[in-house]
């Protein structure tokens, strides 16, 4: 099973897939000027690149990722980059809980509910191409879903798109639990239970 749920994704058992919505368009994300991504992820991959979340443009030229990479979590958009990089170790094996909370001007990075970085990040998805090829557990360049690299080699639940700016009172209080799929601002989950398959 998976840390909230009945199941979760896992390489373990799917392999080298992940899930993927190719039809979603523009949907997924329902703000262009800010929101919240969050998901939770379990990895030992220390040395390696590890998608959590990731919207890519039809070409690769363009993406929005979190990931993990050598044990330390990362928010990338249109080549902005911000880091938990004084709080590493999160490839350990053991399930952690990112968020990453935008108003289009400023951005804040969570890990376990406790803000790791907060600063300047003038970007969000109406700074660049349309990213509308979304992976989890991977990043999907085109259209093609076997065309894909930096594979998490782990485990991800509870993957969530919000159009507004979680407060770190509800990131904490609803981390741990499934959401209502019709809660204020929720434009995507990906509650992943279902254990097989490419497709959430």
């Amino acid at each position: 099973g998976g840390l909230i749920g009945a199941s979760c994704f896992s390489t373990e058992s799917q392999g080298e897939q992940f899930f993927v919505s190719p039809t979603l368009g523009s949907s997924y994300r329902g703000s262009d000027t800010g929101g919240t991504i969050e998901a939770w992820f379990k990895t030992a991959g220390s040395g390696e690149i590890g998608m959590i979340f990731t919207a890519g443009d039809t070409t690769g030229g363009d993406y929005c990722a979190l990931y993990n990479y050598g044990g330390l979590v990362y928010f990338d958009l249109f080549g902005a980059s911000v880091s938990a990089t004084v709080y590493g170790g999160f490839a350990d094996d053991r399930w952690h809980h990112a968020a990453f909370v935008s108003d289009g001007a400023t951005g804040s990075l969570y890990i376990d509910g406790r803000k790791r970085y907060s600063g300047a990040f003038a970007k969000w998805f109406n700074d660049g191409a349309t990213l509308d090829n979304v992976g989890i557990g991977g990043i999907r360049w085109a259209s093609d879903a076997n065309n894909s690299v930096y594979m998490m080699d782990g485990e991800i639940d509870e993957v969530r798109v919000w159009s507004t700016q979680r407060t770190v009172t509800q990131i904490r209080e609803n981390m741990f639990s499934e959401v209502a799929v019709d809660a204020t601002g929720l434009v995507n989950y990906w509650k992943l239970n279902e254990a097989t398959g490419d497709t959430a």
